[in-house]
Protein backbone atom coordinates (compact mmCIF):
# COMPACT_ATOMS: atom_id res chain seq x y z
CA UNK A 1 0.00 0.00 0.00
CA UNK A 2 1.47 3.35 -1.10
CA UNK A 3 0.51 6.15 1.77
CA UNK A 4 0.57 9.61 -0.22
CA UNK A 5 1.72 12.45 1.64
CA UNK A 6 -0.88 14.76 3.36
CA UNK A 7 -0.43 18.32 2.14
CA UNK A 8 -0.98 20.37 4.87
CA UNK A 9 -3.91 22.81 5.24
CA UNK A 10 -3.13 26.33 3.72
CA UNK A 11 -3.53 28.68 6.58
CA UNK A 12 -6.98 30.36 6.64
CA UNK A 13 -6.19 34.33 6.49
CA UNK A 14 -6.84 36.73 8.83
CA UNK A 15 -10.72 38.63 8.50
CA UNK A 16 -9.94 41.59 8.99
CA UNK A 17 -13.92 42.48 9.18
CA UNK A 18 -14.23 40.68 12.56
CA UNK A 19 -14.88 42.88 15.53
CA UNK A 20 -11.40 41.13 17.02
CA UNK A 21 -9.35 42.39 14.39
CA UNK A 22 -10.48 45.71 14.13
CA UNK A 23 -9.99 45.89 18.42
CA UNK A 24 -5.98 44.82 17.62
CA UNK A 25 -6.14 47.88 15.06
CA UNK A 26 -7.16 50.11 17.84
CA UNK A 27 -4.76 48.81 20.33
CA UNK A 28 -1.90 48.81 17.99
CA UNK A 29 -2.91 52.25 16.50
CA UNK A 30 -3.37 53.23 20.56
CA UNK A 31 -0.02 52.06 21.84
CA UNK A 32 1.52 53.83 18.88
CA UNK A 33 0.43 57.32 20.07
CA UNK A 34 1.19 56.03 23.68
CA UNK A 35 4.96 55.60 22.69
CA UNK A 36 4.56 59.16 20.84
CA UNK A 37 3.33 61.19 23.81
CA UNK A 38 5.96 59.56 26.09
CA UNK A 39 8.64 60.10 23.72
CA UNK A 40 7.72 64.16 23.69
CA UNK A 41 7.35 63.92 27.50
CA UNK A 42 10.77 62.39 28.14
CA UNK A 43 12.82 65.30 26.69
CA UNK A 44 11.26 67.54 28.85
CA UNK A 45 14.12 68.27 31.81
CA UNK A 46 11.09 69.08 34.03
CA UNK A 47 9.72 65.93 34.04
CA UNK A 48 12.64 64.10 35.14
CA UNK A 49 12.66 65.98 38.91
CA UNK A 50 10.50 63.44 40.06
CA UNK A 51 14.11 61.92 41.02
CA UNK A 52 15.11 65.01 43.51
CA UNK A 53 11.46 64.97 44.72
CA UNK A 54 12.13 61.76 46.39
CA UNK A 55 15.13 62.68 48.36
CA UNK A 56 13.00 66.38 49.18
CA UNK A 57 9.97 63.80 50.48
CA UNK A 58 12.45 62.03 52.75
CA UNK A 59 14.03 64.65 54.30
CA UNK A 60 10.67 66.59 55.09
CA UNK A 61 9.92 63.53 57.57
CA UNK A 62 12.78 64.37 59.35
CA UNK A 63 13.26 65.62 62.74
CA UNK A 64 14.52 69.43 62.62
CA UNK A 65 18.28 69.82 62.24
CA UNK A 66 20.29 71.14 65.00
CA UNK A 67 21.58 74.47 64.55
CA UNK A 68 24.88 74.99 62.54
CA UNK A 69 28.02 76.13 64.47
CA UNK A 70 28.94 79.36 63.83
CA UNK A 71 32.71 80.83 64.00
CA UNK A 72 33.34 84.27 65.35
CA UNK A 73 32.33 86.89 63.64
CA UNK A 74 34.83 88.48 60.83
CA UNK A 75 36.16 92.10 61.56
CA UNK A 76 34.18 94.70 59.69
CA UNK A 77 37.55 95.93 58.21
CA UNK A 78 38.25 92.52 56.87
CA UNK A 79 39.55 93.60 53.02
CA UNK A 80 37.73 91.76 50.20
CA UNK A 81 34.27 91.79 52.36
CA UNK A 82 31.57 94.33 51.35
CA UNK A 83 28.81 95.53 54.56
CA UNK A 84 25.50 95.79 55.14
CA UNK A 85 23.79 98.37 57.17
CA UNK A 86 23.42 96.69 60.55
CA UNK A 87 19.90 96.62 62.46
CA UNK A 88 20.89 99.35 64.36
CA UNK A 89 22.45 101.12 61.78
CA UNK A 90 21.36 105.13 60.39
CA UNK A 91 20.09 104.78 56.89
CA UNK A 92 22.84 106.83 55.48
CA UNK A 93 25.13 103.58 56.89
CA UNK A 94 23.86 101.81 53.85
CA UNK A 95 26.57 102.46 51.56
CA UNK A 96 28.50 100.19 50.28
CA UNK A 97 32.10 99.28 50.50
CA UNK A 98 32.82 97.83 46.99
CA UNK A 99 35.79 95.50 47.45
CA UNK A 100 36.40 92.71 45.40
CA UNK A 101 36.17 89.23 47.55
CA UNK A 102 39.70 87.64 47.52
CA UNK A 103 40.06 84.77 45.11
CA UNK A 104 40.14 81.41 47.07
CA UNK A 105 41.94 78.47 45.61
CA UNK A 106 40.85 76.01 43.49
CA UNK A 107 38.65 73.43 45.32
CA UNK A 108 38.30 75.28 48.71
CA UNK A 109 34.66 75.72 49.98
CA UNK A 110 33.62 78.91 50.35
CA UNK A 111 32.86 80.56 54.01
CA UNK A 112 29.23 81.43 53.82
CA UNK A 113 28.95 83.06 57.46
CA UNK A 114 28.32 86.89 57.38
CA UNK A 115 29.96 88.77 60.03
CA UNK A 116 26.81 91.26 59.60
CA UNK A 117 24.41 88.45 61.01
CA UNK A 118 24.94 87.61 64.52
CA UNK A 119 25.41 83.98 65.16
CA UNK A 120 22.56 83.78 67.57
CA UNK A 121 20.10 84.63 65.62
CA UNK A 122 20.50 82.01 63.39
CA UNK A 123 21.07 79.68 66.17
CA UNK A 124 17.33 79.86 66.95
CA UNK A 125 16.29 79.41 63.82
CA UNK A 126 14.57 75.45 63.57
CA UNK A 127 14.03 74.07 59.58
CA UNK A 128 11.06 71.91 59.07
CA UNK A 129 8.94 73.90 61.34
CA UNK A 130 6.34 76.74 60.96
CA UNK A 131 7.58 80.24 62.00
CA UNK A 132 7.98 80.41 65.88
CA UNK A 133 8.40 83.52 68.15
CA UNK A 134 11.93 82.27 69.40
CA UNK A 135 12.44 83.37 65.44
CA UNK A 136 10.75 86.46 65.92
CA UNK A 137 14.68 88.34 66.18
CA UNK A 138 16.02 86.95 63.19
CA UNK A 139 13.02 87.46 61.03
CA UNK A 140 12.57 91.46 61.68
CA UNK A 141 16.22 91.71 62.33
CA UNK A 142 17.49 90.73 58.97
CA UNK A 143 14.28 92.24 57.09
CA UNK A 144 15.52 95.43 58.69
CA UNK A 145 19.30 94.85 57.37
CA UNK A 146 17.21 94.35 53.49
CA UNK A 147 15.43 97.84 54.35
CA UNK A 148 18.48 100.29 55.50
CA UNK A 149 20.67 98.41 52.49
CA UNK A 150 20.86 99.63 48.90
CA UNK A 151 19.42 96.81 46.26
CA UNK A 152 23.15 97.00 44.41
CA UNK A 153 24.82 96.02 47.63
CA UNK A 154 22.81 93.20 48.30
CA UNK A 155 23.29 91.79 44.61
CA UNK A 156 27.20 92.54 45.26
CA UNK A 157 27.07 90.68 48.35
CA UNK A 158 25.20 87.92 46.79
CA UNK A 159 27.40 84.57 47.03
CA UNK A 160 25.31 84.24 43.22
CA UNK A 161 22.77 82.12 41.66
CA UNK A 162 21.72 78.81 43.50
CA UNK A 163 19.09 76.16 42.86
CA UNK A 164 16.31 74.54 45.16
CA UNK A 165 17.78 71.12 45.50
CA UNK A 166 21.17 73.65 47.17
CA UNK A 167 18.86 74.84 49.28
CA UNK A 168 17.04 72.52 50.27
CA UNK A 169 18.99 69.87 50.79
CA UNK A 170 22.40 72.23 52.53
CA UNK A 171 20.22 74.91 54.18
CA UNK A 172 21.89 75.00 57.27
CA UNK A 173 25.05 75.86 55.04
CA UNK A 174 23.38 78.55 53.79
CA UNK A 175 21.38 79.96 56.33
CA UNK A 176 22.07 83.90 56.91
CA UNK A 177 23.47 84.47 53.89
CA UNK A 178 23.03 86.17 50.93
CA UNK A 179 21.88 84.14 47.41
CA UNK A 180 19.91 84.74 44.20
CA UNK A 181 17.41 82.43 43.17
CA UNK A 182 15.60 82.47 39.30
CA UNK A 183 12.36 81.63 38.35
CA UNK A 184 8.64 82.31 37.81
CA UNK A 185 6.08 83.92 40.19
CA UNK A 186 2.89 82.19 40.56
CA UNK A 187 0.93 84.14 43.56
CA UNK A 188 1.99 87.14 45.53
CA UNK A 189 -0.12 87.59 48.62
CA UNK A 190 -0.27 91.25 50.43
CA UNK A 191 0.92 90.36 54.57
CA UNK A 192 0.49 92.45 57.29
CA UNK A 193 3.50 92.03 59.76
CA UNK A 194 2.65 91.86 63.56
CA UNK A 195 3.98 95.22 65.46
CA UNK A 196 7.80 95.06 65.69
CA UNK A 197 10.66 97.27 67.14
CA UNK A 198 11.98 96.77 63.47
CA UNK A 199 9.53 99.18 62.00
CA UNK A 200 8.25 96.85 59.39
CA UNK A 201 4.75 97.35 57.98
CA UNK A 202 4.32 95.13 55.38
CA UNK A 203 5.32 92.71 53.07
CA UNK A 204 4.50 90.67 50.24
CA UNK A 205 4.88 86.75 50.24
CA UNK A 206 5.79 85.38 47.02
CA UNK A 207 5.54 81.78 45.57
CA UNK A 208 8.51 81.45 42.90
CA UNK A 209 8.11 78.06 40.92
CA UNK A 210 12.31 77.92 40.08
CA UNK A 211 13.65 77.58 36.56
CA UNK A 212 14.96 74.39 38.01
CA UNK A 213 12.39 72.90 40.00
CA UNK A 214 9.17 73.27 38.35
CA UNK A 215 6.10 72.83 40.48
CA UNK A 216 8.39 73.06 43.50
CA UNK A 217 8.15 76.18 45.08
CA UNK A 218 10.52 78.44 47.04
CA UNK A 219 8.63 80.82 49.04
CA UNK A 220 9.83 84.70 49.54
CA UNK A 221 8.73 87.62 52.00
CA UNK A 222 9.61 91.06 50.07
CA UNK A 223 9.74 94.20 51.53
CA UNK A 224 8.60 96.30 48.26
CA UNK A 225 7.41 95.22 44.83
CA UNK A 226 7.77 97.01 40.94
CA UNK A 227 5.76 99.46 40.19
CA UNK A 228 2.89 97.54 38.43
CA UNK A 229 3.73 94.47 39.64
CA UNK A 230 0.21 92.19 39.67
CA UNK A 231 -0.54 90.03 42.60
CA UNK A 232 -2.83 87.60 43.25
CA UNK A 233 -2.58 83.91 42.44
CA UNK A 234 -2.04 81.87 38.84
CA UNK A 235 0.88 84.61 38.46
CA UNK A 236 3.58 83.81 35.61
CA UNK A 237 5.89 86.70 35.72
CA UNK A 238 10.01 85.84 35.50
CA UNK A 239 11.52 87.18 37.99
CA UNK A 240 15.37 87.35 39.99
CA UNK A 241 15.47 87.38 43.71
CA UNK A 242 18.44 88.11 45.90
CA UNK A 243 17.31 87.84 49.85
CA UNK A 244 19.14 85.78 53.21
CA UNK A 245 18.54 82.25 53.36
CA UNK A 246 16.46 81.57 56.53
CA UNK A 247 14.69 78.32 56.82
CA UNK A 248 13.13 75.46 55.01
CA UNK A 249 9.29 76.54 56.19
CA UNK A 250 6.81 74.12 57.08
CA UNK A 251 3.83 74.87 55.42
CA UNK A 252 0.06 73.20 54.69
CA UNK A 253 -0.91 72.68 51.13
CA UNK A 254 -3.44 70.65 49.08
CA UNK A 255 -0.90 67.69 49.30
CA UNK A 256 -0.79 68.10 53.28
CA UNK A 257 2.03 69.48 54.92
CA UNK A 258 5.15 70.49 52.81
CA UNK A 259 8.63 72.28 53.49
CA UNK A 260 10.03 74.94 51.06
CA UNK A 261 13.15 77.22 51.82
CA UNK A 262 12.15 80.23 53.19
CA UNK A 263 14.05 83.36 51.98
CA UNK A 264 13.61 87.24 52.49
CA UNK A 265 14.32 89.85 49.94
CA UNK A 266 14.11 93.65 49.58
CA UNK A 267 12.74 93.68 46.00
CA UNK A 268 12.86 91.64 43.25
CA UNK A 269 14.28 91.91 39.79
CA UNK A 270 11.39 91.67 37.38
CA UNK A 271 10.93 92.09 33.51
CA UNK A 272 7.81 92.32 32.34
CA UNK A 273 6.91 90.15 29.78
CA UNK A 274 6.21 92.21 26.29
CA UNK A 275 2.59 93.36 25.40
CA UNK A 276 1.28 90.46 23.17
CA UNK A 277 3.43 87.57 24.49
CA UNK A 278 1.35 85.17 25.83
CA UNK A 279 2.06 83.82 29.41
CA UNK A 280 3.49 79.80 29.66
CA UNK A 281 0.64 78.04 29.52
CA UNK A 282 -0.33 75.98 33.16
CA UNK A 283 1.68 72.74 33.90
CA UNK A 284 0.10 69.48 31.97
CA UNK A 285 -1.24 71.30 28.99
CA UNK A 286 1.52 69.95 26.64
CA UNK A 287 0.24 66.83 27.88
CA UNK A 288 -3.03 66.98 27.49
CA UNK A 289 -2.67 68.45 23.76
CA UNK A 290 -0.37 65.42 23.23
CA UNK A 291 -3.11 63.00 24.24
CA UNK A 292 -5.69 64.50 22.12
CA UNK A 293 -3.90 64.27 19.04
CA UNK A 294 -3.28 60.92 19.38
CA UNK A 295 -6.63 60.16 20.45
CA UNK A 296 -7.77 62.10 16.85
CA UNK A 297 -5.26 59.58 15.08
CA UNK A 298 -5.97 56.49 16.49
CA UNK A 299 -9.92 57.18 16.18
CA UNK A 300 -9.00 58.31 12.51
CA UNK A 301 -6.68 55.41 11.20
CA UNK A 302 -9.37 52.74 12.91
CA UNK A 303 -12.48 54.66 10.94
CA UNK A 304 -10.38 54.68 7.88
CA UNK A 305 -9.09 50.82 8.08
CA UNK A 306 -12.99 49.97 9.05
CA UNK A 307 -14.01 51.76 5.98
CA UNK A 308 -11.51 49.88 3.57
CA UNK A 309 -12.05 46.40 5.22
CA UNK A 310 -15.86 46.14 5.61
CA UNK A 311 -17.65 43.85 4.01
CA UNK A 312 -19.99 45.05 1.13
CA UNK A 313 -23.55 43.78 0.44
CA UNK A 314 -24.67 42.34 -2.43
CA UNK A 315 -26.20 45.64 -3.98
CA UNK A 316 -22.87 47.15 -3.77
CA UNK A 317 -20.88 44.44 -5.14
CA UNK A 318 -23.01 44.95 -8.12
CA UNK A 319 -22.97 48.40 -8.78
Amino acid sequence: MVRLARIPDKPRPRDYFSRREQGRLLLLVGALGLVVILAVEARKPANWTWFARLDESAASQEPPLAPPRHADPVPEDEPGTIRLAGPDDDATAAEPVATEPPVKPPGEPKDRRRPDVPAEWLAAIKDNTVLRPAEDAAWFGLLKILARTEPAALAKASIGRVTRIELFEQLPAYRGELVTVRGTVRGALRKEPPSNAAGIARYDQLWIEPEDSPGWPVVVYCLELPEGFPTGDGLAEPVAVTGFVFKRWLYRSKRGMEVAPLLLARGVDWRPRPPGVPAAPPRGTDFLWAAAVALLVAVAVTYYVHRRTRRRGPREENR
